[in-house]
């Protein structure tokens, strides 16, 4: 069997660290692993093609004889006139630029210009459109997949394909949570990106396409609420395993070189993750503002930024918490790991997740010796009950949404003795990993076989 997979960013775009590009990397080599007739061709733009070759790095690295990547081919196989025109396009912009900016020494020109730089050293100075053009007929003349899949919901270039199409949707965040995206990110450009994603989504579900997502909650809550046009048939239901990293512990520097090297007075909460409205920080910002008055110090140490969202930003001073707030910026593997290892706890207090479960949470389990205290996140029960567990079973000292005072008394329980809560949450990160990335290719293939009208025998080792 032959899948195609567009890797259709319209602009440089590296996911190796974003979940869906985590998700994506780990589910093509599963299939590859598992399925030894299968091929891949990946579609993308020729300045995502060095992209594509690290987010699937070790699938190409293993199997170089059965995942190959096509392009626009705008580098080599472009007419030279084209390209002269378009050269001359783009210098013509660039010194139109220039002279403004020398003339009004205006910031806004000066973005212009480096934006321009920034797409030259990039290879993206031809306009999308005339790629796409270009890809749509090398689709046409080269690609012999009998499925296409789109691991995120902004992939346009699955819809040139003619083969059955399956699009990933993980989450749909912005849509669903309107109102708390819109409360504090600008409401016209959520509007757009919901308009522009909807409409997609809509073309799909025209052509037929199915909607796979990790749990029944996603599946009814978000594609079938929301995609228009959609039917009952076109949502299935595939599990995933936690996106845990594999951590190189070797030579990691000890509490006291890492906490020197980052500027870590004290005990912390760790939060490796960027911080989006249904990360939900402020509930955390306001239990540390409550400790501090009662004389307990605290860090919130993250690889995020909390100026991201206004409003956290706001409360951070309006809470005069500023001196709590240590922001590393992005981790090296080991660093990462370190984080994790020498925090006092990790608080997940998102609103929602794609599998349910905060990944903060369960990699913080899979490093061992931390504490964790998880808000009620839409979903999580169906999440907790795929894996033969309930709230009461899997013991992560659950707290409401928004319920602060609660968060506050987990925090000095846990702080007070952590080893118990240490030892009675273990057993919930073995559940999650029963289900193996062996599963997610057999379930994907079964699906793709049956849009086939084909049966597809997994393999029972």
């Amino acid at each position: 069997m032959r899948i195609a997979i567009p890797y259709s960013f319209d602009k440089p775009a590296d996911v190796r660290r974003e979940g869906i590009g985590v998700y994506a990397s780990l589910l093509v080599k599963a299939l590859l692993d598992n399925v030894p007739d299968l091929e891949i061709e990946i579609w993308t733009y020729t300045f995502n093609r060095e992209n594509v070759k690290l987010l699937f790095k070790d699938s190409f690295d293993k199997y170089a004889d059965k995942i190959k990547i096509y392009d626009d081919g705008m580098k080599c196989k472009n007419s030279f006139r084209t390209i002269m025109f378009f050269c001359k396009y783009f210098v013509l912009k660039r010194t139109f630029y220039k002279v403004l900016y020398l003339i009004t020494r205006s910031h806004f020109y000066k973005e212009k210009l480096d934006k321009l730089k920034s797409k030259k050293e990039n290879g993206d100075w031809l306009p999308i459109k005339y790629r796409k053009n270009k890809i749509q007929e090398k689709i046409k003349l080269l690609s012999h997949a009998e499925a296409v899949y789109c691991f995120f919901v902004t992939m346009e270039m699955g819809l040139w394909f003619e083969c059955p199409k399956f699009v990933q949707v993980h989450d749909l965040f912005t849509i669903a949570l309107k109102d708390v995206f819109t409360k504090h990110w600008d409401s016209n450009s959520v509007e757009m990106h919901n308009k522009i994603v909807l409409g997609l989504l809509e073309k799909y579900a025209k052509q037929g396409a199915v909607f796979v997502s990790s749990s029944e909650y996603m599946a009814y809550q978000h594609s079938l609420k929301f995609i228009p046009g959609i039917h009952d048939n076109q949502v299935a239901v595939i599990p995933f395993p936690p996106l845990i990293k594999d951590f190189d512990t070797a030579d990691i520097l000890n509490e006291k070189e890492f906490k020197d090297k980052y500027n870590i007075p004290g005990k912390y909460i760790a939060m490796p993750s960027q911080n989006r409205p249904n990360k939900n920080w402020g509930v955390i910002l306001r239990s540390l503002a409550e400790l501090k008055k009662q004389g307990v110090c605290l860090y919130f140490v993250t690889t995020g930024h909390v100026g991201d969202i206004q409003y956290d930003g706001q409360l951070v001073k309006d809470l005069g918490i500023a001196d709590l707030i240590i922001e590393v910026g992005s981790l090296s593997q080991k660093d990462l790991y370190a984080l994790y290892k020498y925090s006092s706890i990790v608080v997940a207090s998102t609103i929602i997740e794609g599998m349910g479960i905060s990944g903060q949470a369960i990699e913080a389990l899979k490093v061992g010796g931390v504490p964790i205290i998880h808000a009620r996140s839409f979903g999580i029960d169906e999440s907790l009950h795929a894996v033969g567990l309930t709230q009461e079973t899997a013991d992560l000292n659950w707290f409401d949404l928004d319920d602060y005072k609660t968060l506050v008394e987990k925090i000095k329980d846990v702080l007070s003795n952590p080893q118990p809560h240490i030892e009675k949450q273990r057993h919930v990160l073995a559940a999650y990993l029963k289900r193996t990335w062996k599963d997610v290719a057999n379930g994907y293939m079964n699906l793709f076989a049956a849009k086939k009208g084909k049966c597809y025998e997994k393999d029972n080792d």
